[in-house]
């Protein structure tokens, strides 16, 4: 087993890598970059000899951030300085250490990561009852509404449920209207009061609802995964053999038959993370509350090009991380994997 795990990570060291250059290269080729708007807005300014001065100007920038070179150069320097000193450079736009920005206490990054992290956990705390729940009670009653919600719930893309809210909202409280963008983390009045019961619970009421937003279609897709993996073990003949000792229906189908209907969901789940990660992105955009994903998306219009980069390769390192502790959990799960 040791052996494996070991065997395992060490194989993720080429796939960081080829993240590392995709990331680096995406960004790379696009066209323009941070300095490109400063560039035009100065040379409109000018008249045919001043622009000479701006373009001479831009290249001497150019020159001094290394952008002057081919991105392959780039890419190297940038490589080196992460390996060695653990570097990802500096933002265009504040001139801060890229690390500064992403791992400072102002970052979205901690905030996506526990987003992510308890709308997973609660995804699965709701999704495993249902999927079990739904294979024990096969075409009841039961088992049809909760089959027709999962339906509903998977076919409304995140935004649209968060814009149900403030419409629900709105209806229900006609005196305080809340429009998208104004949910935030706390109420204004928590905004800058100091660590309390009533903060805590308030913290908690407003992720409420983005956990209900992003983790609900985790439980929805453990659920559907779940109860059909059910389904197909329970006809087995082990199963069949364990009823037969006399043990109680709900015993055999939590002890023997659930641990093998897991498969798929544990196979899944590196899938799973990508989109609740982006799901998180969403619902975090309209309810206003720190993300990564908003980083990002200011990164990306301000084209600064180190940041972009960086967070593409956190966003790719922990996808990756997801994937193999999927696997490895796998291999726990499962004693028939061998290692070779």
């Amino acid at each position: 087993m040791g052996k494996y795990f070991v065997k395992r990570a060490v194989s993720t060291i080429p796939v960081l890598l080829l993240v590392a250059l995709f990331s680096f290269a995406i960004v790379s080729i696009y066209p323009g970059n941070f300095y490109t708007s400063y560039k035009l807005a100065l040379a409109l300014r000018m008249d045919v000899d001043g622009r000479q001065e701006v373009l001479e100007q831009y290249e001497a920038i150019l020159a001094l951030r290394g952008l002057d070179k081919p991105w392959l150069v780039q890419f190297y320097y940038w490589l080196e300085g992460m390996v060695v000193r653990g570097s990802l450079g500096f933002s265009f736009a504040t001139g801060t250490p890229v690390t500064q920005e992403i791992l400072g206490p102002q970052s979205g990054l901690w905030w996506t990561l526990i987003i992510v992290g308890s709308s997973v956990l609660i995804g699965a705390l709701v999704g495993i009852p249902m999927g079990i729940l739904g294979a024990a009670y096969y075409r009841s009653p039961l088992d049809v509404c909760m089959y027709s919600a999962t339906y509903a719930v998977a076919a409304t893309p995140p935004f649209v449920a968060a814009l149900l809210f403030f419409v629900i909202y709105n209806f229900l409280n006609p005196n305080d209207l809340l429009v998208p963008g104004a949910w935030g983390l706390v109420t204004p009045a928590q905004t800058y009061a100091p660590m309390s019961m009533a903060k805590f619970f308030d913290y908690i009421k407003h992720l409420s609802l983005t956990w209900l937003i992003v983790g609900a279609p985790v439980a929805v897709m453990i659920a559907r995964y779940l109860r059909a993996s059910l389904l197909e073990i329970l006809p087995q003949k082990y199963i069949t053999t364990a009823k037969s000792k006399g043990l109680f229906s709900i015993v055999v189908l939590i002890k023997h038959a659930l641990r093998n209907a897991l498969h798929p969901i544990v196979s899944m789940s590196g899938f799973l993370l990508t989109a609740t990660m982006t799901n998180s992105i969403i619902a975090t955009t309209v309810l206003a509350q720190p993300s990564f994903g908003r980083q990002l998306l200011h990164s990306v219009q301000t084209q600064d090009q180190a940041m972009i980069t960086a967070i593409l390769l956190i966003y790719g390192v922990l996808l990756v991380a997801g994937t193999l502790l999927s696997d490895l959990l796998l291999a726990v799960l499962d004693p028939r994997i061998r290692y070779d």
